[in-house]
Order: structure tokens, then sequence, then C-alpha cells
């Protein structure tokens, strides 16, 4: 199970999604004074967990539970916890159901920000070695990160390394064009202090295009 969480709030009630989408059952019943427990052993219960395995015999675990300090007990897979939070409340499932729908078309949109952002970085770092090699200077790990950190200093104002993981898709996004720029700068021969000023400015640039666009 995807262990980044995503804090949402219903009706005043925290409720913790993941980035796969399952939830928190635990806590979603909270409100309703209800064990995710007693749900589980309704007969009607187990018949749709059962119609389910059926219809999906590769999915081996609609719910886990777990204790410990950040578990948050009992959690349920997104084809599981709709009809859950119908049955405590049919404006919790509508709102739940949305909730899931935004994930999941977020995590598609994720994925594909992750992947360019790895692909620029991947280009970046092969332009690098091929001009130091046109000027006959071997290129070290060091070169690699000074790079890395110029583009992560545009993006979040630190001079430091980045875990891609956990960034947003806007901000992959914006750390793929500023890498796609750097490339850009590294081919016409662009020295470093020079590259530093054009990047700022351009991440400048797409955030306040970025800004203008929600604005409309």
């Amino acid at each position: 199970m995807d262990k980044q969480l995503i804090e949402t709030m219903y009706d005043g009630q925290n409720i913790t999604f993941n980035k796969s989408a399952w939830f928190s059952a635990t806590e979603a019943g909270k409100p309703f004074g209800v064990n995710p427990a007693h749900w589980l052993q309704r007969q009607d219960t187990r018949a749709y967990i059962a119609a389910l395995t059926r219809r999906y015999p590769d999915i081996n675990k609609w719910y886990i539970t777990k204790s410990g300090k950040n578990s948050l007990g009992t959690w349920f897979h997104p084809k599981l916890a709709v009809p859950y939070s119908r049955w405590l409340s049919v404006d919790f499932a509508i709102w739940c159901d949305e909730q899931i729908d935004n994930i999941i078309r977020d995590g598609s949109s994720w994925d594909k920000s992750r992947a360019i952002a790895a692909s620029s970085y991947k280009a970046m770092s092969e332009v690098l070695q091929i001009m130091r090699l046109e000027k006959g200077k071997n290129t070290e790990q060091h070169h690699f990160m000074n790079e890395s950190k110029l583009v992560n200093w545009c993006l979040k104002g630190e001079f430091a390394g980045l875990d891609r993981e956990v960034l947003p898709a806007n901000e992959l996004d914006m750390l793929g064009r500023l890498e796609a720029k750097n490339i850009v700068l590294l081919g016409l021969d662009k020295d470093y202090a020079t590259r530093k000023i054009i990047l700022k400015a351009y991440a400048e640039e797409i955030r306040v295009s970025s800004y203008q666009l929600t604005k409309n």
C-alpha cells in the first residue's frame, strides 16, 4: 500500500487517503460511531467482497489493518471505500467518490510529469558531460549534483537535493521545463553564473504565467 498520505477534511473531520486512493476506514467511521470491523463482519459485506474478488482476482487484499502510531487503523481499497462510506452516509459517499476520482486522475498526471522530469534530468546530465568533454574536462558526480541543485534552487529557493517522489505534478512540470532550458544554455556554452541568472528569471516567468492561468 502506498505510504504517501493525503490529508482531507469532511464536515470538520480529518479523512486520510493515500496516493493509491486507499482511505482510512477507521477515521471515516469515527464521526458515525462506527468501527469498520463491524461493517466487514456483515453478511452482505462479505458477499460484496467475494463478488469483487471474483471480478478482480488479481487484487489479493481489499483492506489492511495495522496497529501503530501512524497506521490509522483499518484501510480500505478504493473499490471497497465507496460502499462502506455509502453505508455511513449517502452525502459522505458522494464526497468520498469525488476524492477517489480526483486522486486517481491526479496520480495519472503525476506519473506523466515524473517521467518527463526524469527524461529532462537525464538529457541535462548527458549534455553537461558532452560539453565538458569537448573542453577536455572530466565530469564527476559533483558536477551533475551542482546542475541538479541549480534547477532545484530555481524551483524551491534552496541549493539542495529534492525528493522528486513527493513533489506535486505542477512542480515536476516546472522542474522539467527548467532542466530543458538549462540544456539549451549548456549547449550555448553559457557559464554557470550566466545560467543561474537566466534560469532564475525563467522560473519567475513560469510562476507568473501559471498564476495568470489560475486567475483566468
